[in-house]
């Protein structure tokens, strides 16, 4: 286990988005304070918006990406080249009712986290319903990447923004396929 704190989270699912930005997190920070709609949320928002057509949109870089659809898998800290074989629309160009479970999502995690506190030993998945990923490092600057719980990192960021999140490094034998 360690401790990150919300800056260093650097995504989205794939979309390489800071948290102040991140849509997940700031339709939090709305439904903590408001009791709005989900077409009112800037995640509802986003997925009205947001509509890349080729990894060339979602990366702004590479022209050669933009021979592939945006919904190809492509991390390019780990392809070589994209995984048309493979598809993630994770966060990408989703319809209402997807968007409306989303927010329905985020405010049972809320509720939860509000009343029980951050516990994932109680909500098991394969990955012993942790917050997962793996540090991307550039010289001195190092940005957590979230593999599994997007909705849970933003969520513990926006709920207690002054403390650290706990996550735990994402191993090998817990990647999919497509990422591997």
């Amino acid at each position: 286990m360690q401790e990150i704190s919300k800056e260093q989270i650097c995504n989205l699912s794939r979309l390489p988005i800071p948290i102040e930005r991140n849509p997940c997190y700031k339709t939090v920070q709305q439904l903590i304070d408001l009791d709005i709609g989900y077409k009112q949320t800037e995640l509802y928002d986003h997925y009205k918006s947001y509509s890349p057509k080729t990894l060339h949109d979602i990366y702004g870089v590479c022209d050669k990406l933009k021979e592939y659809s945006y919904c190809c898998i492509f991390l390019p800290w780990i392809h070589a080249t994209p995984a048309s074989e493979f598809r993630d629309y994770a966060f990408i160009n989703r319809d209402k009712s997807f968007a409306k479970n989303q927010i329905k999502k985020i405010k049972l995690l809320i509720s939860s986290i509000q009343e029980n506190g951050y516990k994932p030993e109680k909500f098991l998945d394969r990955k012993g319903g942790h917050i997962t990923g793996y540090f991307l490092k550039e010289g001195t600057n190092k940005k957590f990447y979230v593999v599994s719980g997007n909705h849970r990192a933003s969520v513990l960021a926006a709920l207690f923004p002054d403390q650290t999140i706990p996550v735990n490094i994402e191993k090998k034998e817990f990647m999919k396929k497509r990422d591997k």
